[in-house]
């Protein structure tokens, strides 16, 4: 009956859940592929700040492999300041690329600067904090020769 209906549509209603967060990228990648584009795409508020969420998410994981891989490397371990400043400049400069130089969108329409970049900065920094405790620990652990 209802419930059988019901039950079937339910894989179809998750496609087009998962179909529809992809929609932003699918955007943005036809802007980089096509830069004349960027005047004919349009992002919702929501979907340019998801966009610009996981952008923030990349680039805190990769300054916090990058800071906890370092001593591997040779590289004096990057002390706080200068790994927060690290995260900080790619969490804060990545996104202001992304949507005022390939998507050139008017930031006043979207709340401005501010609004934008700040947007769940949080969590690009809890993510370059989790990254970089844990690789640099266990790298620690595994090679105590490089503790300095």
């Amino acid at each position: 009956g209802a419930a059988t209906e019901v039950a079937n549509t339910a894989p179809l209603l998750n496609h087009m859940a998962i179909k529809r967060s992809y929609a932003p990228f699918t955007k943005i990648m036809q802007v980089i592929r096509e830069p004349d584009s960027a005047d004919d795409v349009k992002l919702t508020k929501v979907e340019l700040l998801n966009a610009l969420l996981s952008v923030k998410m990349t680039a805190g994981i990769v300054s916090g492999l990058a800071c906890g891989l370092a001593p591997l490397a040779g590289i004096p371990v990057v002390n706080g300041y200068l790994g927060f400043l690290l995260c900080l400049v790619l969490t804060v400069l990545l996104p202001y690329i992304l949507y005022h130089g390939v998507l050139k969108v008017d930031e006043e329409d979207f709340g401005g600067h501010i609004e934008i970049l700040l947007h769940e900065q949080n969590v690009s920094i809890a993510a370059f904090l989790l990254v970089w405790i844990f690789i640099y620990s266990n790298m620690n652990a595994a090679a105590p020769h490089l503790q300095g």
